[in-house]
């Protein structure tokens, strides 16, 4: 995996390579794929207004403004770390 990874394959990916990738996305995928069609028509009905919108929109904006907060006093911005 590391091989086909960092293409130290030359382009060419080895038989067996790809199975355990495979394996996780296909286990990830089918539970929120079946789960998304039984209940499509409660999610459409309760996530698609304009209540859910914009309380996610907001929520969002709070955990970026929350995320995103200015350094502490003293500290460089990244990118311009003093040396010396």
């Amino acid at each position: 995996m590391r091989q086909c990874s960092s293409g130290q394959t030359g382009g060419a990916i080895a038989p067996g390579t790809l199975t355990a990738s495979a394996e996780l996305s296909i286990e990830a995928f089918l539970p929120a794929a079946v789960i998304g069609l039984l209940l499509s028509k409660t999610i459409k009905a309760n996530l698609f207004g304009l209540k859910p919108v914009v309380g996610a929109w907001f929520i969002g904006g709070v955990v970026i403004l929350v995320v995103a907060r200015p350094p502490k006093p003293g500290l460089a911005p990244p990118g311009r770390l003093q040396r010396g």
